[in-house]
């Protein structure tokens, strides 16, 4: 099919990897392979560019199958703290060896709504995996609130941060002009965007509060209807 929009700019801006001999985002010859004893660290240098080429092509993907998706959100009865207890467990795998404690920092024990628990799994897994991926040392908290009609979902973090231009990047900018990075706080900004599509499907907010640094908070706010 066509790519069309803020998907079709993004293949177009960073598809250069695939047809030319550089490194992903440094625009730099990619290291000669040689017998000595630099082939292993040449390998996992290349190797590790390839794995960051196949996520940033990987999401972009999603996000085309995101904005190209005319159905509604589903509406189904399911335990949110469960599928959040899912989301975090499965981050503490992904985190591996790096010194940071994933928790999941709700207070209730069940919190059974309606919604579209594919399109808010996907929402969580994506904020914790991208706040995992950008944390070096700390925690990493998942946090369920309840307020007048409102859900609201917050993912904090002691990770690298963003500029007050990279927020703004991601929060104000809507259908174009994405400067995409294969890299670096550009990829976390990518990731960002697609948890702002999927927010925008079930009709909800997306806020973020970050200084380079120190952290990220990330607060998703959807509309629910208790159960009775």
């Amino acid at each position: 099919g066509c790519w069309t929009g803020t998907s079709g700019r993004m293949v177009a801006a960073n598809s250069w990897p695939i047809m030319r001999p550089w490194t992903g985002s440094g625009m730099q010859p990619a290291p000669e392979i040689t017998g000595n004893e630099n082939t292993c660290a040449s390998l996992s240098l290349l190797v590790a560019e390839a794995a960051d080429l196949a996520s940033s092509i990987s999401d972009i993907l999603d996000l085309q199958k995101i904005e190209t998706d005319r159905d509604g959100a589903a509406s189904e009865q399911f335990d949110l703290i469960a599928l959040l207890h899912e989301v975090t467990e499965a981050a503490r795998s992904f985190a591996g060896d790096k010194a940071i404690t994933v928790m999941d920092a709700s207070c209730p024990s069940t919190a059974v709504i309606h919604s579209d628990p594919s399109k808010i799994r996907q929402i969580m897994t994506g904020l914790v995996n991208n706040a995992v991926k950008f944390t070096d040392r700390g925690r990493i908290a998942v946090i369920m609130s309840r307020d007048d009609g409102e859900l609201k979902l917050t993912v904090a973090d002691t990770g690298r941060g963003m500029t007050p231009e990279q927020v703004s990047d991601v929060l104000e900018t809507s259908d174009g002009g994405y400067d995409v990075e294969m890299n670096g706080l550009a990829s976390s900004g990518l990731g960002l965007r697609i948890v702002k599509a999927l927010v925008k499907k079930l009709h909800g907010r997306l806020s973020i509060a970050s200084k380079k640094g120190e952290g990220t908070i990330v607060a998703v706010s959807l509309p629910f209807k208790p159960l009775a």
